[in-house]
């Protein structure tokens, strides 16, 4: 028999800010993934075990740059990792704000501790944005992978992956009344 489970009533804002912190994590495997794609050097992939988000970046930028890459997925994989930098850098003030309500049910008054000061940068939020920030990085996700997986498929006589614009290809869930949107019309 099951004991009786408590009521718990949904927070739209707990649930965004876990939607970012999950794609957040996401995208720190992804770009070990994306180094161990480039690099195939067992010391590095260890080394970069170690390192945070901002680090993996910049390891997989240097890759990028050493490498036998062809010049379009090297322009390609540069672009995803500076936006991977933007992505992360959104995730951090997400995840290490001191977040709260102002009432309205929309907007949440961010508080960031500014680095290297007494201070805090103060910055207005929103359950929205942070949901964008989450698909935009899952979105990214796909693009890396893409993207690496075409700097090496020649060296193995691999197709490559087509780029498809504008074509989404995560649809994250951020509600109970979100629609599926792969799923097929009654109309």
């Amino acid at each position: 028999m099951q004991a009786d489970k408590p009521d718990r009533q949904r927070n739209p804002l707990l649930e965004a800010v876990g939607l970012v912190t999950i794609a957040g994590a996401h995208l720190e495997a992804r770009l070990r993934n994306l180094l161990s794609c480039l690099a195939q050097e067992p010391t590095l992939l260890k080394l970069a075990n170690t390192e945070n988000t901002g680090r993996l970046i910049y390891i997989c930028e240097l890759a990028v740059e050493g490498l036998d890459v062809p010049e379009q997925d090297r322009a390609a994989l540069s672009a995803c990792l500076k936006e991977a930098g933007r992505l992360q850098e959104a995730r951090s003030r997400v995840v290490h704000s001191l977040l709260l309500h102002n009432g309205n049910g929309i907007e949440v008054l961010a508080l960031k501790p500014a680095r290297k000061s007494l201070g805090v940068n103060q910055w207005t939020a929103t359950i929205e944005g942070m949901e964008r920030t989450a698909h935009e990085i899952e979105e990214l996700r796909f693009e890396m992978f893409r993207c690496g997986w075409n700097s090496v498929a020649h060296k193995a006589g691999m197709s490559r992956i087509p780029e498809t614009e504008g074509e989404q290809h995560v649809h994250l869930v951020t509600g109970p009344e979100a629609e599926d949107p792969t799923a097929a019309s009654s109309d």
